[in-house]
């Protein structure tokens, strides 16, 4: 088990006037005494746990490097957990997550408003796991080496002060605390008491973090219903229960239909009206309570990456069959919600191929790992996607419908315009904000064909009507976009991009 060190209580300063503006203002805070674990709970830890109560293994993330994470790893931190998770696991044990407060004091190690864990000495590979020259990230910081792709055994660099481990990077915490601003007055959770309308707070930064998100006063924020392949999570224990900050604090109260006892009578449904449900499990005794319920079919994300994951055109179909004969033999009917462009439903075979080419910002000018839109030839992987699939699921019986996911700017990141929590697992964490995501090769050809057409090839009056002196077609960009260094994040919301024209030829080429 995870050995505890004891914080003393006191006073400090918590944020940072020269980090990002969720970190201000600063303020005083007064911690009282408590025990922290030293290190994040491990894969090893978590399988315990989960032995002993009946819980699920939390599902593995997608890295290449380290195919069967959880049972294969079981000295590094725990991952794909959600907070609800992590917070049950704590009680489990007598414990329960940190405050913001605890953790942010608690990572200082004893020293005065330190920078980083160890103080405010420059960042390099023997300190922390954070994206370095091991990393595959455009924001990499390619003069260092921490020896770690993705996450390291815990322990595995220098502790603090106060005997604590990889208080920076290797993996991301869970904090009790919901997120919001530090001088919002008004802190409601009643909007989104079920984990999924507001974020809680998580600290330390991890294996992708640049080193600006090692710094301890770093707040990010993380939707808490869902798992992360960047969240961990360390356990704290009050000294005095008295003492105990996170008393009364909300927590979830999402159930699974599986915990509510058998309905007196089914839901009646007129003969015109279907009925579906997108259960986690599929088992059994789910699937029989949802028939007798009322359900009349299940709705599953059909993703490419679940079709073709081998290899181009090694295509196994033998999971969705077997998910199928459960869903037929408990007397419902299958809608599969068939997904061909996002980032989590490309096969890594493809995302690694010369065919890929993601979205590219304006702002940055960096790519993302969501095939760029443009691109006409990736229609044609898209077509014979779904080509194998009608050749395959020829009984069309078993189907109640049939839903085609698209590449759009809602949702679950499905576009690049958002960061959502779990298409981020199968490809990685990518660069994704609010703004303009035409930069690429293909964007820009379009756009040039675009311009080239709109002025009949004149390129005089392109000139004229945009103020600008380009020599030639090929030379036609996009105006420039500036993006303040404090709205660049990595995998967080981040703002858009601004374009402020100065007269009117630059707000009609804007235009």
């Amino acid at each position: 088990m995870n050995s505890m060190q004891t914080i003393p209580g006191g006073t400090f300063r918590m944020g940072s006037d020269s980090g990002y503006p969720e970190e201000r203002p600063v303020h005083t805070v007064a911690v009282a005494p408590f025990e922290m674990d030293a290190r994040p709970v491990t894969n090893g830890e978590f399988r315990a746990y989960c032995d002993q109560t009946g819980k699920t293994y939390p599902p593995d993330p997608h890295w290449p490097s380290m195919e069967g994470y959880f049972l294969g790893y079981p000295g590094h931190p725990v991952v794909m957990v959600s907070w609800q998770q992590a917070a049950d696991y704590a009680a489990h044990y007598g414990k329960r997550l940190p405050t913001e407060e605890e953790w942010e004091y608690a990572a200082a190690g004893g020293l005065d408003a330190p920078r980083y864990p160890w103080g405010d000495a420059d960042l390099d590979g023997g300190r922390a796991n954070f994206s370095d020259k091991c990393s595959d990230y455009p924001w990499k910081s390619p003069a260092d080496d921490d020896g770690y792709a993705f996450t390291s055994p815990v322990g595995s660099y220098p502790p603090n002060g106060y005997g604590l481990f990889d208080m920076a990077g290797n993996v991301c915490e869970w904090t009790a605390d919901w997120f919001f601003a530090y001088d919002d007055e008004v802190r409601s959770t009643a909007s989104f008491s079920d984990g999924w309308g507001g974020a809680k707070v998580c600290r330390g930064g991890c294996y992708h973090s640049t080193v600006t998100d090692l710094r301890i006063a770093r707040r990010r924020r993380v939707l808490g219903g869902g798992s992360n392949a960047s969240v961990g999570f360390r356990c704290v224990r009050s000294i005095d229960p008295a003492d105990d900050p996170t008393a009364g604090l909300p927590q979830f109260t999402r159930t699974i239909l599986k915990d509510i006892a058998r309905p007196p009578a089914p839901i009646t449904l007129p003969p015109s009206m279907e009925l579906c449900c997108g259960p986690r499990a599929t088992d059994p005794d789910t699937l029989t309570l949802l028939r007798e319920t009322g359900f009349t079919s299940i709705e599953q994300y059909v993703t490419w990456e679940t079709c073709e994951r081998a290899g181009e055109g090694q295509w196994d179909f033998s999971h969705w069959d077997a998910e199928l004969a459960k869903i037929t033999a408990a007397g419902l009917k299958w809608l599969p919600f068939i997904i061909a462009g996002p980032a989590y439903s490309l096969p890594r075979w493809y995302r690694e191929s010369r065919e890929h080419e993601g979205l590219c910002c304006l702002e940055h000018n960096i790519e993302s790992k969501i095939q760029t839109i443009f691109d006409k030839n990736f229609y044609r992987y898209v077509d014979r996607y779904f080509a194998k699939l009608a050749e395959h699921f020829t009984d069309h019986s078993v189907f109640e419908a049939v839903l085609l996911g698209i590449t759009g700017d809602f949702g679950e990141a499905i576009m690049s315009v958002w960061h959502g929590n779990w298409p981020t697992n199968i490809p990685g964490i990518y660069h994704a904000h609010a703004g303009y995501w035409c930069n690429d090769r293909f964007a820009r050809a379009d756009f040039t064909e675009k311009m080239f057409n709109k002025f009949h090839g004149d390129l005089s009056a392109l000139n004229a009507s945009w103020g600008t002196h380009f020599p030639a077609f090929s030379a036609v960009s996009f105006p420039p976009i500036e993006s303040p260094p404090d709205n660049y994040r990595i995998d967080e919301e981040t703002a858009a991009g601004t374009f402020i024209p100065s007269d009117a030829a630059q707000r009609r080429r804007w235009i």
